[in-house]
């Protein structure tokens, strides 16, 4: 009895192991209250929605009030060769990349190689023919959770940028 016990016990220390991480709770995050009136932005401007939309186009491009063509080239070729602004395309295209890469991370993954190959003997002229094939199929456990926080992880930080 004590031997089977022995025996038994690498089993159940590894089994023990195994789960106690995976068993810990995860709570989703919820978004809090924010106490914010509806027009907080336009309470100044007028409510009709087509003079709200003109109102906001005059302000995104406010120097044309000064009537300078100099000014309104040099502020549109300045907004054309912005790099900062590229540099934060550039990062989000990234982020939603990762996000999507992220979550093919969780999908079992199936490969399938072929290879051939043709050998001539110079001394008999005979030849040799060769074929082979393999496929494999793999699929990573997510134990602790890693890869599905690391999907929100990324998830989040493409929403964020």
């Amino acid at each position: 009895m004590k031997n089977k016990l022995f025996r038994l016990l690498p089993l159940i220390l590894c089994l023990a192991l195994l789960t106690g991480c995976s068993l810990l709770q995860r709570s989703e995050f919820v978004m809090p209250e924010a106490d914010i009136p509806e027009h907080w932005q336009q309470a100044e401007h007028s409510t009709t929605t087509t003079e709200s939309t003109a109102e906001n186009k005059r302000r995104d491009k406010w120097w044309e009030q000064f009537n300078n063509p100099e000014l309104n080239r040099l502020i549109e070729q300045t907004l054309h060769s912005n790099n900062d602004l590229a540099l934060a395309t550039l990062t989000l295209r990234q982020a939603r990349l990762s996000a999507r890469l992220s979550d093919n991370d969780q999908l079992p993954e199936l490969t399938f190689k072929g290879a051939s190959s043709n050998e001539k003997y110079f001394n008999s002229g005979k030849t040799n023919n060769s074929y082979s094939t393999s496929t494999s199929l793999s699929y990573e456990l997510d134990l602790w959770g890693e890869l599905a926080s690391n999907s929100r992880c990324f998830a989040m930080d493409s929403t964020s940028q």
